[in-house]
């Protein structure tokens, strides 16, 4: 982060109120991008101090990668922006400080990327991991057996690259994301709708694309035909429907993660080292992906907020019940629920009205369901002791948000669905945690989850919701 990374009041306010927009995203891309920046340039120099085998590499790298950005840098900036980038530059930190193994080969590997980005003339060494060599935000070379153990050489020029290994040559297309000869690229998918586009890379290669999830493999034709057909229905029905929350994606969103699932539970995650990805089991549907997208931009949104402005000090170790999981959750992670589950609730919100049978009854119910859920985590946050005095703002937002559409008027089936299903989730909770079961929560239910302690609750996945 730079001193000219500020959140202006107004996009505060904005984001605060569960929005912001292009603005606002505007403001956190280029924060998030300056954060790599940093974060790169500290693993260089804490390798140095601690005087680290590769740190002459490393700062080769990031020499490599500096004259790349300077002498292209509208070709240089998405891979900037990267996500993978800072997730693996907080693995690197982490490894350097704790003196464990250092991946210090993915530096030059995006030093390369950079280089080939630029069309530069440039070579180098890097050593491949089971007989392949992955290039960050472009594509992975299989190399054919045997296999070798040490580096392999890479090249390139303007007109593209090479590499060579055990006497193979393998070509780098011009165009990166097309697979060749060996050479398998990260796909972008494009959506078009009423004049607006959505262009996303499909990382399904990528080390640190989403570390700590059951990522998918390199999806083939069929799995990226569907996956195209899904961007496609969602993007068309956020654009014609949910313009705002269609505006906040396309400006901050740049990668999706294929993750594994099983049939009927979907899975969609953010993590919060790499701003501007979502991971996501293949949803059934567009309406499906076009919810996980509104719920997940939320994360991504207060996640780079968070990196600018503290909102929680002091939240000690109590741990508290929220309405969307089964642990409990400390208090951190309970404003970033309440955070998204506002996104969601604004999703179904303005959707309810657009379906028609029982998929408008379901509709209703989440609305429902999740405005209730939300108001009721944002009232243990307001009398938490624990918020900063951005923080207070920033929640006090949130609930005036909730609190402008608490008198909407619901179906009176879908209000009753929404409240048994939560009374439900309550008390299986309180059962699975041995507590006395407690009426429905409200702002003076702060009590609900306070007795539940650091250690009483599973731990937190990276692929479950806040």
């Amino acid at each position: 982060m730079t001193k000219r990374d500020v959140i202006p009041d107004d996009i505060f306010a904005d984001l605060a109120a569960g929005w912001g927009g292009h603005s606002a995203m505007r403001a956190l891309v280029r924060a998030q991008r300056n954060k790599h920046l940093v974060l790169l340039r500290l693993v260089v120099a804490t390798a140095l101090r601690a005087h680290h085998p590769r740190a002459d590499e490393l700062a080769i790298a990031y020499e490599v990668l500096a004259d790349a950005q300077a002498d292209r840098p509208s070709d240089v900036e998405p891979l900037l922006r990267h996500p993978p980038v800072g997730a693996w530059a907080i693995r690197a930190l982490r490894d350097l400080r704790k003196g464990a193994h250092l991946d210090h080969g993915y530096l030059t590997a995006l030093a390369t990327a950079a280089a080939i980005l630029a069309r530069a003339d440039f070579a180098t060494e890097i050593t491949p991991t089971d007989g392949h060599l992955f290039l960050p935000f472009l594509g992975r070379a299989d190399l054919p057996p045997p296999y070798p153990s040490e580096t392999v050489t890479v090249r390139c020029r303007a007109e593209g690259g090479e590499i060579l290994a055990a006497g193979a040559r393998i070509p780098i297309p011009e165009d990166p994301r097309l697979d060749g000869d060996g050479w398998s690229g990260i796909r972008h998918v494009t959506a078009r709708a009423s004049g607006r586009t959505i262009s996303l890379l499909l990382d399904d290669l990528d080390p640190y694309r989403f570390p700590g999830a059951a990522t998918v493999d390199h999806l083939d034709a069929v799995a990226l035909g569907r996956w195209r057909q899904l961007l496609a229905d969602a993007w068309a029905l956020l654009v014609a429907h949910h313009p705002e929350t269609a505006e906040e994606i396309a400006a901050g969103l740049t990668v999706m993660v294929p993750l594994q699932g099983n049939p009927g539970h979907e899975v969609s995650a953010t993590s919060r080292h790499s701003f501007g990805a979502i991971g996501l089991s293949q949803p059934p549907d567009g309406r499906s992906l076009a919810a996980a997208l509104a719920h997940e931009r939320q994360h991504g949104k207060l996640s780079a907020l968070l990196d600018l402005v503290s909102l929680i000090d002091g939240a000690g170790r109590t741990r508290w019940y929220a309405p969307w999981r089964d642990d409990p959750r400390p208090l951190g992670a309970l404003l970033q629920g309440a955070y998204a589950h506002l996104g969601v609730a604004a999703f179904w919100r303005q959707q309810r009205h657009l379906e028609r049978g029982e998929a408008a009854l379901h509709a209703h119910a989440e609305f429902a369901r999740w405005r209730e859920g939300a108001r009721e985590v944002i009232s243990t946050l307001q009398v938490s002791g624990a918020l900063t005095p951005q923080g207070a703002r920033f929640v006090d937002g949130m609930a005036a948000t909730l609190d402008a559409w608490w008198e909407e008027a619901v179906p009176a089936a879908a209000l009753q669905n929404a409240r048994t299903a939560a009374a439900r989730h309550r008390a299986a909770w309180h059962l699975r945690h041995g507590l006395p079961a407690k009426g429905r929560g409200s702002s003076e239910g702060v009590d609900i989850g306070a007795a539940v302690q650091s250690g009483g609750g599973s731990k937190s996945k990276s692929t479950r919701r806040p």
